[in-house]
């Protein structure tokens, strides 16, 4: 199970959130035994609201630059 631990920004994902997850899910993928990750997120007001804005105001990206796509992707079956 995965986390996402900023409750008080909403888990809006940054850099380093998405550092983490990402390292988790390489790991998960690794691993012969695991079959499923669940994706969970901490607090009570929400599970994630997406690319954390303060973190891509200060880098100076903005969506049309790529800063807004999704970190994630599924692989092709």
């Amino acid at each position: 199970m995965v986390t996402l631990n900023r409750p008080n920004a909403l888990n809006a994902v940054n850099g380093e959130l998405s550092t983490i997850v990402g390292e988790a899910m390489e790991r998960a993928e690794s691993e012969r035994d695991i079959r499923v990750v669940v994706l969970t997120g901490s607090g009570d007001r929400a599970f994630c609201v997406g690319a954390g804005l303060k973190a891509i105001s200060r880098t100076g990206r903005s969506c049309s630059s790529g800063a807004c796509t999704t970190a994630f992707q599924l692989p092709a079956t």
